[in-house]
């Protein structure tokens, strides 16, 4: 405390006054905002008309592919599902007596097939049989023609040995009488098994065409009901999938971000939106800015980050990103940006679900505050918004 008032006593002995020191106190406070304001960089901005966030994968909506009457809902908002759960149920009592009478009418032409089979396979092994028979009636034929035919030969030569001895008056004539009786005997005996011989083959072949013409037609049967079977069995196929229509189940395995306040009894047309499902994975963020704010400016790589809706910035703090993607086309008045979120959401303490609204800040460059402000003061002499 003495050195201060040592140090005024000593200023008032110099002559030097007060509003000088002030001076030179405000004097070195504007040369640091000056340097700040030329030499500083600051941030520039690019903010989104709306932003939200979406799951990597694309969402899966579930509609009422049939028009129909809700009969069950088994859906429940936010809980997790697999592929192919049932979610819905619309009244199916027509399909289901449809596939039945399908079902019945293939079933019964199966049996038909069936029988008409083990008739093909009897007739095949009866014409088997057949031409087995047929072949030992042949061969049984032929033996007794072979032994006729030399018994024949036998008589005759007979015959003519005791004519020889009948013209040398060593035969009686009733002898040889005998033996010519007996000669024309074996020759009709064999004529007549040769006759029969060729009626047994007529009558063989006559039967094994008979038995052929009876399998060709058997066969031709089971094509034409092997026909009817397949478009039976399309026509099955077609119920059970019209019936599995009535059947809402999920496309996919995720969760229900969506689901619309139905109960049962409500008609429903087909296409009408019953739910969404979220696939599980990582979550981006897309971002929808004016043209003059994204166009040239924002570009892959800058950083960004997302403030959502219903969670405060104090609180939770914002959702880390980066530019991953830019549209190069205009839609709806507004150009789409996508944004890479950070792996741990940059240190954001909420929920990272798909479907939350926000807006989207990217960096799109740096300058100093003077830069900043001719550009602005330029905007208005111009009247650029």
């Amino acid at each position: 405390m003495r050195f201060f008032n040592r140090s005024r006593r000593a200023l008032r002995t110099d002559g030097v006054a007060p509003w000088l020191v002030a001076l030179a106190g405000v004097a070195g406070l504007a040369a640091l905002w000056a340097a700040w304001f030329l030499l500083a960089e600051v941030s520039v901005y690019a903010v989104s008309s709306e932003a939200r966030l979406e799951v990597e994968r694309a969402a899966y909506p579930v509609d009422a592919p049939v028009d129909g009457r809700l009969v069950a809902v088994h859906a429940v908002l936010g809980r997790p599902v697999k592929e192919g759960e049932l979610l819905f149920e619309l009244d199916a009592e027509d399909s289901r007596r449809g596939l039945a009478e399908q079902t019945a009418a293939a079933e019964a032409l199966a049996s038909e097939i069936e029988l008409l089979e083990g008739e093909l396979e009897t007739a095949r092994q009866a014409l088997t049989s057949s031409r087995r028979e047929a072949g030992s009636a042949r061969d049984e034929q032929r033996e007794l023609v072979v032994a006729a035919s030399a018994a024949a030969e036998l008589a005759r030569s007979e015959a003519e040995r005791l004519e020889r001895l009948h013209a040398e008056a060593l035969v009686s004539d009733s002898a040889l009488s005998q033996a010519r009786s007996e000669a024309r005997q074996k020759e009709a005996a064999l004529a007549a098994l040769d006759h029969a011989g060729e009626r047994l083959r007529l009558e063989l072949v006559r039967e094994e065409e008979e038995r052929r013409g009876a399998l060709e037609r058997l066969r031709r049967e089971l094509r034409s009901l092997q026909g009817e079977r397949s478009v039976s069995a399309a026509r099955v196929e077609r119920a059970r999938h019209q019936l599995e229509l009535f059947y809402v189940r999920a496309p996919a395995a995720g969760r229900l971000a969506e689901l619309a306040d139905l109960k049962p009894g409500s008609w429903l047309g087909e296409g009408t939106k019953l739910a969404t499902v979220v696939p599980d994975g990582g979550v981006r963020a897309v971002a929808l800015f004016a043209p003059a704010q994204a166009l040239g400016r924002v570009k892959p790589g800058q950083p960004a980050r997302l403030t959502l809706e219903g969670f405060p910035w104090a609180q939770y703090g914002a959702v880390g990103a980066r530019v991953g993607r830019v549209s190069g086309e205009v839609r709806d008045g507004l150009v789409r940006v996508e944004l890479v979120v950070e792996a741990d959401g940059g240190g954001f303490r909420g929920p990272l679900r798909h479907g939350l609204p926000g807006t989207a800040e990217v960096e799109v460059e740096r300058v100093s505050p003077a830069a900043l402000v001719l550009r602005n003061v330029g905007k208005a002499v111009t009247g650029e918004s």
